[in-house]
């Protein structure tokens, strides 16, 4: 009888505690849109159960018209909600809101200009109309930087209805790049798209955020709710056609099932949930983010973080170990299970020539087979499709010769022969010549088979065509870090190069100078002779620059008519002064717009000195704005380095 006592309270105190026995909490999530795959997460804790384990009866509300999503959390109305990084904003006026997590490593909002009109660029939008919504202050920062301000252009009030780009009553509109494009791709409507990234305005989206009260009167309901909405993204990312349905059979029918998984597909690429854990966030990017808005005028120069991000506990920062755990056994497990289907192929292979024959000419992709001097025996219909010749043409001829242009032959065909060799697979990408002298570059799978019957040795080699893919990378590549207009480095590069000039530095124990240069009364140049003649200003100054540069030198353009430039490897402040009024005097040369408009312009050079002013970029690029501001204060066209204080 004592012990079923004991089992009996044991059991009583666990249903007690357990946290399911209790009456579950009521709290309302304030979406920032209408029900999609944009919050995907919410809907799967809820359905998945997540919040009812954590003692939560979670009432998801989307945005309303004419409400402020925000303003619904601040005046209590919901408990939670998702905003941009406008947050910032509301705190340094005195909102009590506290970011809890990131959920969008890089922001999906972007400006969508219609070629309708002819429109390509940024400054093609002057004096057209123009849809921004609410909270894009990341939008007018990139446009600003692209030297396109809010008054040259007529802005209208967002619609949020992609149809009134289409039948051209505006010119451009703020959007998702993860939702608006779809309807845009159906439509067939040639578009182009600008993100605030491509200007080096990169910002998080999507933010999770509470009231201060909320984390003082219940913090174990804000960690145990925020705990339960991350473990949501995890399951909705990686279950993202079962969320899909979900979405649609429950909350909202106003997307179709394909343009939720062009939504869910373009959330994964911001996301990164391969890479960061969804909810992770650095102080060091909303730093970032708070110097951009201090640019703009939108924050007071002394404001901080103090009390904007919520403060996690040691136990909930220890979970972010948990996704490279999870990700290095899925990765093992992947390449064991993805080995089966090759193994199980090339045993058929090597039991009979005929199943080679029967899967070569059935393959969805160009297949090769290849003898061990390299003479091709089979040559399937997508072959003939890629590099234009017939199995007839090609069969008993070199494939070295016919596809390898001849200054790559020896070192493919000394690849190749290690397949042989060593009975190893091959996989590379290689440039290959096609029937009409076109060069394809092609992704190559290559596996060697054996044919024991009759001691046969061959190479299966299945091409794919990527040329397309690599001319697209590399047109994103030079987009994401070059200036298009002037060529030189933008801002997103800027940094990267930044950190590796100061790391070279600190190795070689040399100095390092930031030169922030900001040309004069640069408005009043595109107010008088109009954008195209300011553009070509910049251009102008920025070849100048590029002269007088030495290669190892790195040139970037930072905003609209500011250009910073890292000397490496300066000997002393003389040295720096020297190379400082050599541009000067360079920039300063009259630039010939057209043969009867000459312009001349000035700049203002602000330098700050490695390890002098700063070990971080982020104090030097500082200390070198504020120089360059004292000699705006000044007679400007000078220059100014730093002292030492």
């Amino acid at each position: 009888m004592g012990i079923v006592r004991v089992l009996i309270c044991f059991v009583t105190c666990w249903v007690i505690l357990t946290p399911k026995s209790w009456a579950l909490e009521t709290v309302t999530l304030q979406l920032k849109w209408k029900h999609q795959f944009q919050f995907a997460g919410y809907y799967a804790a809820r359905e998945k159960g997540y919040y009812r384990d954590a003692g939560l009866d979670v009432i998801i509300r989307e945005a309303q018209p004419g409400q402020d999503p925000i303003q619904q959390v601040i005046q209590g109305n919901a408990n939670y909600g998702v905003g941009t990084s406008e947050l910032m904003l509301e705190h340094s006026h005195g909102a009590p809101v506290v970011v809890l997590a990131v959920i969008f490593q890089h922001s999906p909002l972007g400006l969508v200009i219609s070629n309708s009109k002819k429109l390509t660029n940024l400054q093609d939008l002057v004096g057209q109309s123009v849809m921004i919504e609410p909270n894009s202050s990341e939008l007018f920062a990139y446009l600003e930087r692209e030297g396109l301000y809010s008054e040259q252009f007529n802005l209208v009030e967002h619609s949020f209805d992609i149809k009134d780009l289409l039948e051209g009553k505006v010119a451009a509109m703020s959007i998702y790049v993860t939702d608006e494009p779809f309807a845009l791709k159906q439509s067939n409507h040639d578009f182009v798209l600008f993100e605030p990234r491509m200007g080096g305005i990169d910002f998080y989206g999507d933010n999770l955020f509470t009231t201060t009260d909320e984390l003082e009167q219940n913090p174990e309901r804000a960690r145990a709710f925020m705990q339960a909405s991350l473990k949501g993204w995890k399951y909705a990312m990686q279950n993202r056609s079962e969320i899909i349905d979900l979405i649609y059979s429950r909350y909202s029918k106003r997307h179709s099932k394909p343009h939720l998984e062009f939504e869910a597909n373009k959330m994964q690429q911001l996301m990164q949930p391969s890479l960061v854990e969804p909810g992770y966030m650095h102080s060091g990017r909303w730093e970032h983010i708070a110097l951009t808005y201090k640019e703009q005028g939108k924050l007071p120069p002394t404001y901080t973080l103090e009390g904007f991000l919520y403060q996690p506990t040691a136990h909930f920062a220890l979970q972010h170990l948990t996704p490279w755990i999870i990700g290095i056994a899925s990765f093992s497990l992947l390449i064991i299970f993805a080995s089966f289907p090759f193994l199980k192929l090339n045993r058929k292979l090597t039991a009979s020539q005929n199943w080679l024959t029967t899967i070569v000419d059935n393959a969805p992709n160009a297949l090769i087979i290849v003898n061990e001097q390299g003479i091709i025996k089979n040559w399937n219909q997508h072959a003939e499709k890629f590099f234009g010749w017939s199995a007839e043409e090609v069969i008993g001829k070199n494939a070295y010769e016919l596809l390898i242009p001849t200054s790559n032959v020896a070192v493919v065909k000394q690849a190749l022969e290690k397949v042989f060799s060593r009975g190893e697979n091959h996989t590379g990408k290689e440039w290959n010549i096609t029937k009409t002298g076109n060069r394809i570059l092609c992704q190559w799978n290559n596996a060697f088979i054996e044919n024991d019957s009759a001691k046969e040795r061959y190479m299966v080699s299945m091409a794919i065509d990527i040329t397309k893919q690599k001319h697209m990378e590399d047109k994103l590549k030079l987009r994401a870090y070059t200036d298009p207009l002037t060529g030189v480095n933008n801002r997103n590069i800027f940094y990267m190069k930044f950190n590796h000039a100061i790391n070279q530095a600190k190795r070689r124990n040399t100095l390092l100078a930031v030169l922030f240069i900001d040309l004069d009364n640069f408005k009043g140049i595109n107010d008088s002779y109009g954008h195209e003649a300011g553009d070509l200003v910049l251009k102008a100054t920025a070849e100048r620059i590029k002269d007088q540069c030495r290669e190892t030198d790195i040139i970037s353009r930072i905003g609209g008519d500011e250009f910073v430039i890292l000397l490496d490897d300066c000997e002393n402040r003389t040295v720096v002064r020297q190379v400082a009024e050599k541009l000067l005097r360079s920039i300063i040369k009259p630039i010939e717009i057209t043969e009867t408009k000459i312009i001349a312009v000035s700049a203002s050079i602000g330098i700050s000195l490695y390890p002098e002013h700063g070990i971080q970029p982020e104090p030097l690029l500082r200390v070198a704005d504020l120089a360059m501001y004292k000699v705006k204060q000044g007679s400007k066209n000078n220059i100014y380095i730093a002292e030492a204080e």
